[in-house]
């Protein structure tokens, strides 16, 4: 699942007013970057999740989300996106590790084949 997705599916199971005062956390945040209120006025929660990722990134809007979340006074919720944020994390080093596995694979037996090539060309001699 996308981090895009996993904070659509966070942002729509918060009631309208969960929801706005999310955005309004969201507009009233002092780091950079800032989501402006020209962004977000009138959207739903597909496209204030479209804008977060564009504007924080998928590495960190998760981490921000969650860090609305509880200034929102949400935490049920941010706990939920924070440990399924966790999870997509988990998943994803799961993922690259057996990735690598494999392409360590594909190279050693890229060597072998290599090692092969060079016994049979002494052979010939």
């Amino acid at each position: 699942m996308s981090v895009q997705k996993v904070l659509k599916r966070c942002l729509r199971k918060l009631s309208k007013e969960e929801f706005k005062e999310f955005v309004y956390q969201l507009l009233d945040r002092e780091e950079h970057p800032k989501v402006h209120k020209k962004q977000v006025e009138g959207k739903d929660y597909i496209d204030v999740a479209k804008v977060m990722v564009s504007v924080f990134s998928k590495n960190k809007v998760l981490k921000v989300a969650v860090e609305i979340l509880k200034e929102a006074k949400l935490n049920k919720q941010a706990k939920r996106l924070a440990a399924a944020a966790k999870k997509m994390l988990e998943s994803r080093k799961t993922t690259k590790r057996t990735s690598e596995d494999e392409d360590e694979d594909g190279d050693e037996d890229e060597d072998e084949d290599e090692d092969e090539d060079e016994e049979e060309e002494e052979d010939g001699r």
